[in-house]
């Protein structure tokens, strides 16, 4: 698969291990840090994750360690996926990636999100390391957004996510969660629905064995009209291992004509599996 490669490093990112980033006319893919000044990041850093409303936002926040700055103009559509690759390789650490991912009118971009480890010391029971992620998705008028996660760090480190979303009319937003392997593992989706025809997307399948356990929280604010919505979770679990899915839907008193379908399947493997 052709992909940009964007490479964070306990939270930093690399340029020396990413590829040339400047490929593209109209697209601007860079690290959070660099911009922070500039008027569409101050427009919408912190809209879609208030500090108020979860103790890891208001931590993040706080004390954000880097992260990626997805930036699509008008209309145009980013020609390759975008592989962000997260890579922890110490045991006793905070990482707190912090994502601003901003679609204007008609664009599309699809973003593959790795996260990975460097084997850790199981001996020590829980993980030492934690990384504590947000991302803020403004998608606009007619945009298409896709993003891929891929979790897939063995032994740890413990890692908890917010994606906060919001789809503006016509706009198309689609996420895909395959949790692989960890210790503790928690994801948090909240999208708002903010024009009509806007359409989400939530996808999730986790495989859990051993003494992994995996949260996933969805919300899904139904707040105009003529929307609809579509999530599907499922997951095998074995061993020791446990998982909770979590999932609301939210419909405003005048969203007339709300389509929203949600299902969450699992099968257990072994008589302490739990879900």
């Amino acid at each position: 698969l052709d992909t940009t490669r964007v490479v964070f490093v306990n939270g930093h990112f690399r340029a020396d291990l990413s590829d040339d980033l400047k490929g593209q006319k109209g697209v601007v893919i860079d690290s959070l840090q660099h911009h922070l000044a500039h008027g569409p990041v101050k427009e919408h850093y912190g809209t879609l994750a208030p500090t108020s409303e979860r103790l890891f936002t208001a931590m993040n926040t706080a004390a954000p360690t880097d992260g990626l700055i997805l930036l699509v103009t008008k209309g145009v559509k980013v020609e390759k996926p975008i592989h962000v690759l997260h890579v922890t390789t110490s045991e006793r650490q905070l990482v707190q990636p912090r994502d601003l991912f901003m679609l204007h009118e008609g664009a599309e971009a699809e973003v593959i999100v790795e996260h990975v480890a460097a084997p850790f010391d199981s001996a020590q029971g829980t993980p030492q390391a934690l990384v504590n992620s947000v991302r803020e998705c403004v998608v606009g008028e007619g945009a298409r957004l896709t993003i891929h996660k891929l979790q897939h760090e063995v032994t740890g480190p413990a890692n908890i996510s917010f994606e906060g979303v919001r789809v503006e009319a016509k706009g198309h937003f689609s996420i895909s969660t395959t949790t692989l392997d960890g210790a503790l593992v928690r994801n948090e989706v909240k999208v708002s629905l903010a024009g009509p025809e806007a359409h989400a997307e939530l996808n999730g399948v986790y495989l859990l064995n051993g003494t992994t356990h995996c949260d996933n929280h969805t919300y899904i604010g139904h707040d105009v009209p003529d929307c609809t919505s579509d999530e599907l979770y499922k997951g095998l679990v074995s061993g020791k291992g446990t998982s909770v899915f979590n999932g609301k839907v939210y419909v405003k008193q005048d969203a007339q004509r709300t389509r929203a379908y949600q299902s969450n399947a699992n099968i257990l493997l072994g008589d302490d599996a739990k879900v």
